[in-house]
């Protein structure tokens, strides 16, 4: 009897744990797969920049973003997978800052045409989630 007893109460625990987790983790995970997401379209944008010849970039203006080339924010391109040229960044985030990348080296620029080097790793905080970029080689961790 003692021990249907004691399976039942750590069973009891163990059910509280995992519909705990479940119940307070979507949020975690909507936004670690929306970052995820994000530094796949940076490292797109590094690569187009390489292998084009072009500066290509992202602008972030407030509460969304978008993928350029051309070393021109107005020159929009659709990431691939996207219905829209505006991406949308999760509720709370809000980033005004242009990541352009070198088109020789694929080396973060801060500037859209490209000639402004990072000279220090850019970070992105998105969705409490943060995003670094490694100033020398474009790395993306």
């Amino acid at each position: 009897m003692i021990e249907i007893i004691s399976v039942l109460l750590v069973i009891g625990i163990l059910s509280a744990v995992a519909i705990s987790r479940m119940v307070f983790s979507h949020q975690d995970v909507d936004n670690t797969a929306r970052v995820e997401k994000l530094k796949t379209q940076l490292r797109y944008a590094q690569s187009r920049a390489m292998n084009t010849d072009e500066i290509w970039g992202i602008e972030f203006s407030g509460t969304s973003y978008h993928l350029f080339n051309g070393g021109n924010v107005s020159n929009t391109v659709h990431l691939p997978g996207e219905d829209s040229v505006n991406i949308s960044l999760p509720s709370g985030t809000s980033i005004t800052q242009t990541v352009s990348f070198d088109k020789n080296r694929g080396r973060p620029c801060t500037d859209a045409a490209g000639t402004t080097p990072a000279t220090n790793d850019i970070t992105l905080n998105v969705g409490g989630k943060t995003i670094r970029i490694v100033r020398n080689t474009g790395y993306i961790p």
